[in-house]
C-alpha cells in the first residue's frame, strides 16, 4: 500500500473517531430534559450529575494519555470508541439518581479517553504526512454534535424511548468503528515508555 492511501486512509479512520465522539456527546446533551423527567428529578440534582461527567473526564484524560504512550494510540482510540457505545448504553438504561450518577461517570471518563487518544493519533498523522488537519478533524467533531443533537431532537419530540436511541446510536458507532478498523496508522509510531515523576532532590 502506498504512503499516500495509508494516510488517506487514517485520515478517515481519525475523522469517523471525531464525529462519533461528537455525536455521542449530541445524543447525550439532547435527552438530558427526558432523563430528568423520566427520573424525576431536580434541576440542581441534575446539575450534581453532570458535575460528575466532568470528573470523569477528569480520571479519562490521565488514563488516556499512558495508555496511549503504552500502547499506541490507534488501538486506544479504536478500542475506547467500542467503550464510549457502550456507556451511552448504560446511561440509556439508568433508573435511578444513583445509577444515573455512576453512567454519568463512566460516559465522562469514555469521552476523555477517545478524546486524548483520537486527538494523539491526529497529531501522528499530521507528523508522519508532513499536513495540517486538526481544524478539519475539530469540524468533524463539531458536525457530529450538531448531528447527534438533531437526531436526538427528533427521537424526543417523537415520544421515542431513550434506550432504543441510544442503542440505534450505539449500533451506527459500532458499524462505522469496525468498518474502519485496519485504516489506522501503526501503533509503533507513538508508542514509547512512560516516564513516571522525578523525585527533586533537596540540595
Amino acid at each position: 500500500m502506498s504512503q499516500l492511501r495509508q494516510y488517506s486512509r487514517a485520515r478517515i479512520a481519525i475523522t469517523t473517531a471525531f464525529i462519533i465522539n461528537g455525536s455521542i456527546a449530541g445524543t447525550f446533551y439532547s435527552r438530558l430534559a427526558d432523563i430528568k423527567q423520566d427520573l424525576a428529578i431536580s434541576n440542581s440534582a441534575l446539575g450534581l450529575a453532570l458535575l460528575v461527567v466532568s470528573i470523569g473526564v477528569l480520571v479519562g484524560l490521565g488514563f488516556s494519555g499512558k495508555q496511549s504512550a503504552k500502547r499506541g494510540s490507534a488501538p486506544v482510540t479504536f478500542y475506547a470508541t467500542y467503550v464510549l457505545g457502550a456507556s451511552l448504553l448504560l446511561v440509556g438504561a439508568s433508573n435511578n439518581y444513583i445509577t444515573l450518577c455512576l453512567t454519568f461517570l463512566v460516559l465522562g471518563a469514555c469521552l476523555a479517553t477517545q478524546d486524548v487518544a483520537m486527538n494523539s493519533h491526529a497529531i501522528v498523522l499530521e507528523h508522519e504526512a508532513d499536513k495540517r488537519y486538526m481544524s478539519t478533524f475539530h469540524a468533524m467533531f463539531s458536525l457530529g454534535a450538531l448531528g447527534g443533537g438533531v437526531v436526538g431532537g427528533w427521537f424526543s419530540q417523537n415520544n421515542i424511548p431513550i434506550m432504543k436511541h441510544v442503542a440505534f446510536i450505539t449500533m451506527c458507532v459500532y458499524l462505522a468503528n469496525y468498518a474502519v478498523r485496519n485504516w489506522f496508522l501503526p501503533a509503533e509510531l507513538d508508542k514509547h515508555a512512560v516516564e513516571g515523576k522525578k523525585k527533586i532532590k533537596n540540595p
